[in-house]
């Protein structure tokens, strides 16, 4: 039987559709099966699929946000399965794909957080910070001072306290507390670079939540934030004041803040779990928001939460693949046959790739024996 071989270099997952990273085409002639498929990654970890089928578009297509770009993606299940990661296992390094690869990284095994493969009352996934954090070392997400954007989180199991920062500034060279987005103080704030900040009500972050904060520019100095819970507006436009001579927001730790105070570093932790965190540059329109709304909401198992009016209620955009194996296979750096198939195809099959679960996929390497 004869074996097909391919590699692909780069292969960059598109998470709002299952992972897809391309199409390959199998010139067998006519009558002919796959018979086996054999894989394997040169650095990094995944999980591998196929289907036979087109991917579907779904109603999430990222490409509609060119000038919205996503900014940072990170996902709990991509330190799960293809790092055989199980309860408890400490989490050194997080990796995002947008839009290029950067990662979140703790060094000290002290402050590392957790992958926890159920989390809050759904029993989704969470990376779990007990007061832990990840800094940002390969490339900081930073915005000019008059940027807008916009940033989704999905929780995990939470224990409610003061001081609990989902993402932030953590620096040693300033006396005030920085970007902050976030609980402080039995309030949800929200802090700038100014710094500047809105405190609203006593709405604390609990476990299996969607929260969303909305930084929009209003000119030369001051930027309006919204924030969205569950699918309903919590607060709407309030204004905070912005500056020119102080740079920008900068986020570059994942469960903390920090600041110098007299002559030695002060930090503030999260104590709960991230699920899912996206970050976009710009403003997302109302539509748009609620579409990641329902992608994560649905995804998730958190439809309960969202309001009987919410577009996304009962209808799911996530695209629905077909694959040709029942469960996803994790990648290794040797040669490894998937199992055996006996999947029919025509002259000039299309096939995509799926890579469902992905830290900082190298090389793929593909065999496909068609009989």
């Amino acid at each position: 039987m004869p074996t097909y071989k391919t590699t692909i270099s780069n292969p960059e997952p598109g998470f709002h559709s299952n992972g897809y990273i391309g199409q390959l085409q199998l010139f067998g002639g006519t009558g002919k099966q796959i018979t086996a498929i054999s894989a394997s990654m040169a650095t990094g970890n995944a999980t591998i699929n196929f289907s036979s089928d087109p991917p579907e578009e779904g109603l999430i297509d990222l490409d509609d946000f060119d000038d919205r770009p996503l900014l940072l993606h990170l996902r709990a299940e991509d330190c799960g399965s293809p790092l055989s990661n199980v309860f408890s296992t400490a989490i050194g390094e997080w990796y995002s794909y947008n839009p290029e690869p950067t990662y979140y990284e703790q060094t000290v095994s002290g402050d590392q957080p957790s992958f926890e493969p159920i989390m809050g009352t759904d029993g989704n996934q969470g990376i779990y910070f007990d007061l832990e954090h990840l800094e940002a070392t390969d490339t900081t997400v930073s915005t000019k001072y008059d940027d807008s954007f916009t940033c989704f989180v999905i929780t995990g199991t939470y224990t409610v306290q003061n001081q609990s920062p989902i993402a932030g500034n953590r620096h040693i060279d300033d006396s005030s507390w920085r970007t902050w987005w976030g609980h402080k103080g039995g309030d949800m704030i929200f802090r700038n670079d100014h710094p500047d900040e809105t405190n609203q009500g006593t709405d604390d972050i609990t476990s299996d939540q969607i929260r969303v904060v909305s930084y929009q520019n209003n000119g030369a100095s001051s930027a309006r934030v919204s924030e969205y819970v569950d699918g309903t507006t919590y607060f709407s436009g309030t204004s905070v004041t912005i500056s020119s001579t102080t740079g920008g927001l900068t986020f570059n730790a994942i469960g903390a803040v920090s600041r110098l105070r007299n002559g030695s570093r002060q930090s503030r932790n999260l104590k709960g779990a991230i699920s899912e965190l996206m970050m976009f540059k710009g403003v997302l329109t109302s539509v748009e928001r609620i579409l990641i709304e329902g992608y994560l909401a649905h995804k998730w198992g958190v439809t309960a939460n969202l309001p009987a009016a919410h577009l996304y209620k009962t209808t799911d955009p996530r695209p629905s693949t077909s694959f040709l194996y029942g469960s996803d296979a994790i990648l290794t750096s040797t040669m490894t046959s998937l199992g055996s198939l006996s999947k029919n195809i025509t002259q000039a099959q299309s096939i995509s790739i799926y890579l469902p679960e992905a830290q900082n996929p190298g090389t793929l390497s593909l065999e496909f024996t068609v009989g």
